[in-house]
This record gives structure tokens, sequence and C-alpha cells, in this order.
């Protein structure tokens, strides 16, 4: 049975594994101080591998494999954990939503980045359980397929602006990203995601479908 976009978020249940040891490059997006980060991993004094971050000027852009974006449990409370599904397969019905694996895996999304000007590596990692980053990508995948038609085998080019404070109901303040999708480019630098492969379509790439 098929899913939208909102039922999928509305229905967080079994998993793709993907723990493991080795270090994940990853690109943080804090949506209650309203920064975007390069997570940097270097040796301390007493050789201990700490993360640090690098803070990136609004405004900035990064292509996102929207196409590939996964609905996530994920539990950074010693080892990393995250459990995920792609989106678009749980939409069609060729997967099951991702169930919690324990009361704490927070639920968020996963996409990949790429943006030569932000950093060297190919393309990184951009995981939230931010209750409002996650509704900032639910919309913005949403005004993804909505251009998907024209723009098939590529990914989208968002723009980072700097966000704009917000009151949640219990009134403490958040600064979601600000997205908005300012082109679109090839998608040859996510070929090598091995946690996103694109083989959605008949040509063996990814597409919103």
């Amino acid at each position: 049975m098929s899913m939208s976009v909102d039922d999928v978020f509305n229905s967080m249940s079994p998993p793709n594994e993907d723990g493991g040891q080795e270090f994940v490059r990853r690109f943080k997006v804090d949506a209650k101080m309203g920064y975007n980060a390069v997570i940097v991993r270097e040796p301390n004094a007493e050789g201990v591998w700490k993360d640090q971050e690098s803070v990136i000027d609004y405004p900035h852009d990064l292509a996102i494999d929207m196409a590939n974006m996964e609905v996530t449990w994920a539990n950074f409370d010693g080892q990393r954990d995250i459990v995920g599904v792609k989106l678009r397969e749980i939409m069609d019905g060729t997967s099951a939503p991702p169930r919690q694996p324990s009361k704490d895996h927070s639920d968020g999304v996963r996409v990949y980045v790429s943006g030569k000007k932000l950093f060297s590596e190919a393309f990184r990692e951009l995981q939230t359980n931010s209750y409002y980053a996650k509704e900032a990508f639910k919309q913005l995948y949403k005004k993804c397929l909505e251009e998907q038609d024209k723009h098939v085998d590529q990914v989208p080019v968002i723009r980072f602006d700097t966000p704009t404070e917000r009151k949640t109901k219990k009134g403490s303040k958040v600064m979601p990203p600000n997205m908005s999708i300012v082109g679109w480019t090839k998608r040859d630098a996510f070929d090598g995601v091995d946690d996103a492969p694109a083989t959605s379509s008949s040509s063996g790439k990814a597409v919103f479908e």
C-alpha cells in the first residue's frame, strides 16, 4: 500500500541496521542554536579522538541526495546506532517504516550532502533527530517531489540562509534550518554512497519514485 510523505512521518516501525565502529564524516544542522557545521575528528594530546565543529557561514549551498532521504531512529549515547529506511521505499510500499529499537532511540531523518566549497570529501552524512529540523526536511522533500519530473537523475542544490527564530509551544526558542531549492545538478558525487545506492529507476539512477 502506498503512503504519502505525511503518512510516513506520522507512523514511525523493521529497520535496515546501520551501526558500526567506523567514523562517519558528518555535516551538522543545529536547529536549536541555528548554525550548520562540518564535524572534524582529531586526536587530542592524550591520543583520544574528539569531534570538533567547524561552523559554516550563511548563506551556503549544498547538493543533497533528497531522493534517498531516510527516516531514522538514532541513538548517540555510547556506541553510535542508527536504523533507517528510505522514505520513497516506504511511500511506494516496498519497505516498512523503521521500528524504534529502544526507548533511547529518537526519530529523525538522514540525507547525504555534497559541497566542494565546504568540505573536501565527496559527500557527508547529515542526520538530525531535532523535531524542527525533521519538519523542515519533510517540507523540503515535498517541494522536491513537485519538481522531480523535470530533473530525473539529478539532485537539488539547496541554499541554507540564516534561520528565523521561533518559539515552541513550551516557550523555548528554536532556529530551524531555512532551506530553499536554488537549482539542480548531476548526482555523480553520491554514486559511491553505499547506504544510498541509486537504484530506483530503469536506468539504475535514483529518482523520487
